[in-house]
């Protein structure tokens, strides 16, 4: 369905101040639907591009948040 893809995009939009949504969207990555846009919404909340990554991000949240 577009909701939870919508969803993603609109946390996005919060930039830095939607850090607490990192591990959902972090989680995210793992669904086919939602990875692009998963992975640019942790872009724009980390600022940090490591695609999509879930690793990667995981390790960076890890030491992070």
């Amino acid at each position: 369905t577009q909701s939870p893809v919508l969803a993603v995009e609109v946390i996005a939009r919060f930039g830095p101040k939607a850090k607490d949504a990192v591990p959902c969207l972090i989680q995210a990555l793992g669904d086919e639907d939602l990875r692009n846009n998963a992975a640019s919404a942790l872009q724009q909340i980390t600022g940090m591009d490591f695609g999509e990554d879930a690793v990667r991000y995981q390790h960076w949240w890890d030491e992070n948040q």
